[in-house]
């Protein structure tokens, strides 16, 4: 029987996955006992935002792929000159800076290019910026496949290195003014133990800043060579717990795009959806990127299975795609995805490697500043249930909500306060036995407003908005209350979502 829902009528650019496939292919040593990752042994059952629902879709749309090149291998001798891959874009002061891999043959190293819109780039005359270590843990073959992010007034650079053993794992190195990098002396996101999902090699880092904290998704492997994805959390940068669901992402079936193999994750947060690229391996060791969609930047649904661009012959990226990072530039309203190609499919490098650029629409088509069970979200791209996690179907202009709901606005600078109205159905509390109910609102984390509810009633309330919020680009709304009902378990028919109050909008006056 179909189940009733209870109603109120109210008025990656080289791929690292190929660095440690060439690792192995030279018969290093891989041997986690001798290598504890003692820095990383807490786990944690964390998610970026407190969500339990699989998004199966959300808008991408790709708009242009740039037939050549933005940013091209250097000259025979050059320190870039065999391959250049794995951009890491970000911006400064309306600068966008491009660190990127570079491999001479021997080995890896990272360089710089600078650009004012993102297509055409200019080499940095002293390049490499970030070179081996004499000794250590980044001493041997590669310093370089990193991740980029400006965090506490700083350039944080996790980057992959390996020892004159052959480990694999991510460091940091950071920078005041972008250029002249200081190298931190230990790991900070070593290998699992021996037998783990990451027991032999960690790599392929991408950080993104969320709500304050830093995420790294990068690339594990374990002792069958399987190389799968999995993330961990920072509030410092430099302490890092890995999550306990890892691997986030495993390999394809037989016959995709990504059954050999996973690497290189970039990773992009637009309100409400977390968008991942990330590089596959076929069977022939060809490459090409994947799509995958999360509301919680932990549960995620991949999108393809052949690969996300579709391969053409004699172009200078026919056999590797991969390597890729994000960024939005307001001026286009669009989404700029660098990526590292190649015409050659070898296992590790010498792919004629360069990076080049696509561009995505993920608009969505409503409000990004409201919230209102009254628009017209037929003409949206996505429903209203993402948006306003923790709620359920609009029905008649009106929609329940859970005990915990969540929603990402962008800032109107212009407004002073947000008002947030809605209906308190105490009827169902009084059927429960329950006589009084608080609700607390919360703007970025910071308690703005609690109320006690006794009784049925219509309520609005109106939260100004304080300086330090009217110069913030985002507002994360988050509305608690310390009961619920499941309305089946009380008699009240057959719904068994948990119910906790009725919402009409969230909007900034």
């Amino acid at each position: 029987m179909k189940k009733r829902n209870i109603k109120l009528v109210i008025s990656l650019a080289f791929c690292g996955s190929l660095i440690l496939s060439y690792v192995i292919g030279q018969g290093i040593k891989l041997d986690q006992n001798s290598k504890p990752g003692d820095n990383n042994a807490i786990s944690s059952d964390f998610k970026l935002e407190s969500v339990n629902k699989l998004v199966k879709s959300a808008p991408f749309e790709i708009v242009q792929k740039y037939e050549s090149p933005v940013l091209e291998r250097g000259s025979d001798g050059e320190w870039d000159s065999v391959d250049l891959l794995n951009p890491s874009v970000i911006e400064i002061n309306g600068t966008y800076y491009n660190y990127y891999s570079g491999y001479n043959g021997e080995k890896w190293s990272t360089g710089l290019a600078t650009s004012e819109d993102g297509i055409s780039w200019e080499k940095y005359e002293n390049n490499p910026i970030l070179t081996l270590s004499e000794e250590g843990w980044d001493s041997n073959y590669i310093a370089a496949n990193g991740s980029a992010v400006y965090f506490n007034n700083k350039i944080y650079y996790y980057y992959q290195g390996t020892d004159e053993e052959g480990f694999s794992q991510i460091g940091l190195a950071t920078s005041d003014d972008g250029i002249g990098f200081t190298k931190q002396e230990n790991t900070v996101l070593t290998c699992g133990v021996a037998g783990e999902w990451d027991g032999q090699a960690t790599a392929d880092p991408y950080v993104i800043e969320h709500n304050g904290k830093l995420y790294m998704y990068y690339l594990g492997m374990n002792d069958l060579g399987i190389q799968r994805l999995g993330v961990a959390v920072s509030v410092d940068g430099i302490n890092w717990i890995k999550s306990v669901a890892n691997p986030v992402m495993d390999i394809g079936v037989r016959g995709s795009f990504d059954e050999n193999g996973l690497g290189e994750p970039s990773v992009y947060y637009e309100a409400p959806y977390f968008y991942m690229l990330y590089t596959g391996r076929n069977a022939q060791e060809v490459r090409n990127i994947g799509l995958a969609y999360s509301l919680d930047g932990i549960n995620w649904y991949k999108n393809n299975y052949a690969g996300l661009i579709e391969s053409q012959n004699n172009t200078w990226d026919s056999q590797v795609i991969c390597d890729t990072t994000f960024l939005f530039n307001k001026e286009k309203d669009l989404l700029f995805v660098w990526y590292g190609g190649g015409d050659k499919a070898e296992p590790a490098q010498n792919l004629d490697g360069n990076v080049g650029l696509f561009t995505v629409d993920i608009s969505q088509s409503r409000d990004m500043y409201n919230f209102n069970t009254k628009a017209d979200w037929n003409v949206s791209k996505v429903s209203s249930e993402d948006v306003l996690r923790g709620s359920y179907t609009i029905e008649d202009g009106q929609a329940w909500v859970s005990d915990n709901i969540s929603i990402d606005l962008t800032n109107d600078t212009n407004s002073d306060t947000i008002v947030i109205s809605g209906y308190m159905p105490f009827q169902i509390y009084q059927a429960a036995g329950i006589e009084n109910l608080k609700m607390a609102v919360y703007i970025n984390s910071e308690l703005v407003n609690e109320r006690i509810f006794n009784s049925e009633e219509f309520f609005e309330f109106t939260i100004e908005k304080t300086d330090e919020l009217k110069l913030m680009d985002n507002l994360n709304v988050c509305i608690i209350t310390d009961k619920a009902v499941v309305p089946a378990q009380l008699g009240l028919g057959e719904d068994e979502r948990r119910l906790a109050w009725v919402i009409k909008s969230i909007l900034q006056n």
